[in-house]
């Protein structure tokens, strides 16, 4: 017999997936929950059932996905996994260091299992890269169903009948119909302006995964076809732009725009090259309008309605501080850190009650690790941003992922962490798919 050589695994959305790793992703989405579901995020509000329960399921499930997966080593050795987990542990052990002498380590503690979680991701994708494409379809398809809760919100009428649910004020049949607390009141309009937020905490968090999901589902119909993914991808986009977020306006220009400066290998024909410059516009449009936009409405067109729907100014007050405090709290953090430059430390602190927390991600690390936390950082990131690179030049279709991942990066500069299941998922798809392009090849016996 001819000696043949084959890969290790099958590459892609049609790779063979087991039920257990099916298992296995439900767990990866369920811990993606727990990290963007409002009742999730004000757990203590619910009770210390609930508190409890979420404790023990950020802890179980990424130890749970480790001792499935185990530790992959190939994608680990990779040069550009391997330097992101250097700085990251050393980014880690400096967060400690610091919390040791000033802070809470119960808090640092806390940060473990997402690490645990990063590595076990990083390994199920790698041996199973169908795994990933199953997330997605997940992930879509729950962004599909906030958009439908929008729509019902409307069609029923039930914005005017809000149920509490803990803090926030919900929608329809015991809030069956999610988040409506960031509703816009306008005179010209005879309905509220209801902000597009599903279950999430905040409309800017539901924008940059409605937007990452977006470039997810353009990403499957490239890998399936089908005009399913092709609507979905539309519905996505849909929804994030019904968030109504400068953030989202920020997350979705930028990714537009790291997509046409990385271009595509499959749009060399000069039809499709045509559609360039326009995304190029509508790029440069977003992240300007999501910079200068209520600034500037603000001070030229504060009476009108549909601009300030657009930039998202809900009432006049916001004319005098268009960016709702979020500059001062810049302002505080940077004059703190100029005097204590190696940060607070992690602690249990309430952002609404903290002159410096900000809750922009390099900001918010700035504060707890200092100067030296923040670069730190930043070397993790540019590892990241070489990997991307590397991804989207060696497989092009990949592109719709790095867009996906900066989508949430962008939403993470006002509201994140760089830290969470939202953000890491992607990343280990990104190192994990890098890792497969070097794969080594087996000989098929004789």
């Amino acid at each position: 017999m001819q000696n043949m050589l084959i890969p290790e695994i099958e590459h892609g959305i049609n790779s063979r997936i087991y039920s257990s790793d099916k298992l296995a992703v439900f767990f990866i989405f369920l811990y993606w929950i727990l990290f963007e579901h409002v009742i999730f995020f004000n757990a203590s509000e619910v009770g210390q059932s609930m508190v409890a329960l979420t404790v023990a399921l950020k802890l179980l499930i990424p130890i749970g996905l480790l001792a499935y997966s185990g530790v992959q080593l190939t994608p680990i050795k990779n040069k550009y996994a391997g330097y992101y987990l250097v700085i990251f542990v050393t980014f880690l052990g400096w967060i400690g260091l610091v919390t040791l002498f000033n802070g809470d380590l119960i808090e640092w503690f806390k940060l473990l299992p997402r690490f645990i979680f990063f590595i076990a991701v990083l390994s199920i994708f790698y041996k199973t890269p169908a795994a990933f494409y199953l997330f997605a379809k997940l992930l879509i398809s729950y962004v599909i169903f906030a958009l439908l809760q929008y729509v019902l919100t409307y069609a029923t009428g039930a914005y005017d009948n809000p149920v509490l649910v803990t803090s926030y004020m919900s929608a329809g049949v015991t809030g069956l119909y999610a988040n409506i607390t960031s509703m816009m009141y306008f005179p010209s309009f005879s309905v509220p302006i209801v902000r597009l937020c599903g279950f999430w905490n905040e409309p800017s968090n539901a924008s940059g995964t409605a937007f990452a999901a977006f470039f997810l589902s353009s990403l499957v119909f490239k890998k399936e076809g089908g005009a399913t993914w092709k609507f979905a991808s539309y519905a996505c986009l849909t929804a994030g732009f019904l968030c109504f977020s400068t953030v989202g306006l920020l997350a979705f220009g930028l990714a537009l725009l790291v997509g046409f400066i990385l271009g595509n290998k499959e749009c060399n024909n000069p039809i499709k090259s045509a559609f360039k410059l326009p995304i190029m516009v509508v790029a440069v449009g977003g992240v300007g309008a999501a910079i200068f936009g209520r600034a500037y409405v603000a001070e030229n067109y504060a009476d009108n309605d549909i601009l300030r729907v657009i930039v998202g100014l809900r009432d006049t007050s916001q004319t005098e501080d268009v960016y709702s405090g979020r500059l001062v709290v810049i302002e505080n953090t940077i004059n703190h850190v100029a005097e204590h430059i190696f940060g607070t430390g992690l602690s249990a602190i309430d952002l609404s009650n903290n002159v410096m927390m900000s809750a922009s991600a390099p900001m918010y690390w700035l504060l707890i690790g200092g100067i030296l936390g923040l670069v730190l950082l930043l070397l993790r990131e540019l590892m990241l941003v070489a990997a991307c690179y590397k991804l989207a030049k060696s497989s092009p279709e990949h592109v719709y992922l790095v867009q996906a991942l900066v989508a949430i990066m962008a939403q993470h500069l006002s509201y994140g962490s760089w830290m969470n299941p939202n953000y890491f998922i992607l990343v280990a798809a990104i190192m994990s798919f890098i890792a497969y392009e070097n794969r080594t090849w087996i000989p098929l016996p004789q």
